[in-house]
């Protein structure tokens, strides 16, 4: 009977069965970015175990004291193989491909005191930090700070600072290790926190955690240390007593307030009422169909929109320029994930210069009027293109992780087509039986929640863009939150 092996051999040896039948497999069978680096880190990982065998226990050591990179003070002798169980280079390359972001852009601090140097030697080259301590047990751990961190020769007078700010890093590190809510974002498995940057210390003691938090964040947590505000409600806990634009029957009351002032107020947008509830709260409760017995609010203006509006809109969005819109997202170990599916297929572009621009001012203030919802309560206006063949599948405009986020959920959309389409690209609500054609300036305006609950998401409102057959579709979304959505966003907390 075989002894028992370490969790990481056995996790090794699981994923390179997987990566060995994978090869062996004749069609293009590939890992996937998780399981790929998870590879890596317990290639890494044993490699540790192994020398660790080797060694006599060392005490514990910090960044500041000259240890290896597994935490040793001398390195192991060579075993007779040649194979000395130490981290390869090319195994560093492989944690290093993992803490480098995508772009290779430096944070700003970097350039503050750092001199050029070629990427890709510097990348050969890459150390990493890790801490070490003595459990509770009497057991070594070992933890993975990010890349190896260094002080520019101009700021050698800032040493014992510099110092000093690593020691309480390291302490934080551990502190946040021993959180189960934070241990995700910084174990083995992601380090998804972790310094990607030599000099994100140095950028840390020049001020740079205040001045770019949310870039810092994610390029240099463990020196700003604050990996736990990588978790949302951690960052932007929710205010149980920020104002709310609707409260139980508010929605009804609006959609009834907009319908009764049609023929005078809002006379030169033909407001057409395609859907409305007709049973009180109680009949529906009663009914056996519930909710699907009766009918949600949807609104049609016609000429809502100006050409000159709509012209100024297309140009501010083509300026921003139009990417891949993606099919929502959802949260894992605090970070959004965001995906992109056959199901939505059109290209959007987020109108920063919407708020700014006199059209776009001009738009803003006629939805804000109409709605009696608060402009800073809006998302910025999502622009939209669908050409030929595109679509968007059956959706919802509401998000279940939105609820306990500060913005709160989305209440309504007011959805504004841009364009005539010669064939195809409508509007379909399927529970309610109702299809719009793209008429450029026309809008619609329908509630996403529950007239009784405008924290829960009326199902009925369900919808879906149909392929465009000929023709390009342009539309614009603007969404209405249950809480003010500028102020969250400004601080990272809009989702």
């Amino acid at each position: 009977m075989l002894g028992p092996f370490p969790r990481a051999s056995l996790a090794l040896a699981a994923a390179a069965v997987a990566l060995t039948l994978c090869v062996a497999d004749d069609s293009s069978c590939t890992l996937s970015q998780q399981e790929q680096f998870q590879l890596d880190v317990l290639q890494v990982h044993e490699a540790m175990r192994r020398e660790r065998e080797r060694e006599p226990k060392s005490p514990t050591c910090t960044r500041n004291t000259d240890c290896s990179v597994t935490g040793s003070n001398q390195p192991a002798e060579a075993d007779s193989d040649g194979d000395d169980g130490s981290i390869t280079d090319e195994e560093r390359d492989l944690i290093a491909k993992r803490l480098k972001d995508e772009d290779g852009d430096a944070i700003e601090a970097v350039a503050d005191g750092a001199e050029d140097s070629d990427e890709d030697e510097q990348d050969d080259n890459q150390q990493f930090d890790w801490i070490t301590r003595i459990n509770e047990k009497g057991e070594e751990e070992e933890l993975l700070i990010g890349v190896r961190q260094d002080l520019s020769p101009q700021y050698e007078h800032l040493r014992p600072i510099w110092e000093e700010r690593m020691d309480k890093v390291d302490d934080y590190m551990w502190e946040s290790y021993d959180d189960p809510e934070v241990r995700p974002l910084i174990d083995s498995n992601h380090h998804q926190c972790s310094d990607r940057d030599a000099s994100c210390l140095q950028a840390a003691l020049l001020g740079d955690c205040e001045r770019l938090p949310y870039q810092m964040m994610e390029r240099c947590g463990p020196s700003c240390m604050n990996c736990d505000k990588m978790l949302y409600q951690r960052r932007c806990p929710y205010d149980n007593y920020a104002p709310e634009a609707w409260a139980p029957g508010d929605l009804d009351r609006m959609f009834s307030r907009i319908v009764a002032e049609a023929n005078g107020r809002y006379s030169d947008y033909d407001v057409t009422v395609w859907s409305q509830p007709e049973m009180t709260d109680a009949e529906i409760v009663a009914h056996p169909d519930g909710m699907f017995a009766d009918k949600p609010w949807v609104l049609s203006f016609e000429n809502l929109l100006k050409d000159d509006e709509v012209e100024r809109l297309l140009e501010l969005a083509e300026a921003d320029g139009y990417e891949r819109s993606d099919d929502g997202g959802e949260y894992i170990d605090g970070k959004l994930v965001t995906y992109y599916t056959k199901g939505r297929t059109s290209y959007n572009s987020w109108c920063a210069g919407c708020d700014n621009d006199p059209h776009g001012k001009d738009v803003l203030a006629r939805i804000e009027e109409i709605t009696d919802i608060p402009r800073t309560n809006f998302e910025l206006m999502q622009m939209l293109r669908y050409q030929k063949t595109q679509h968007y599948h059956l959706h919802h405009d509401f998000d279940h992780y939105e609820v306990p986020r500060q913005p709160g959920p989305r209440i309504a959309t007011f959805f504004l087509y841009l364009s005539d389409v010669e064939e195809g690209g409508e509007t379909h609500f399927p529970h309610l039986n109702l299809t719009f054609t793209p008429k450029r300036g026309r809008a619609l305006l329908w509630p996403n929640v529950l007239d009784f609950d405008p924290f829960s998401p009326d199902p009925r409102t369900e919808h879906q863009a149909m392929p465009v057959v000929k023709g390009i579709k342009f539309a614009a979304n603007i969404w209405a939150h249950q809480h003010d959505w500028v102020g969250p966003a400004s601080r990272g907390c809009d989702s």
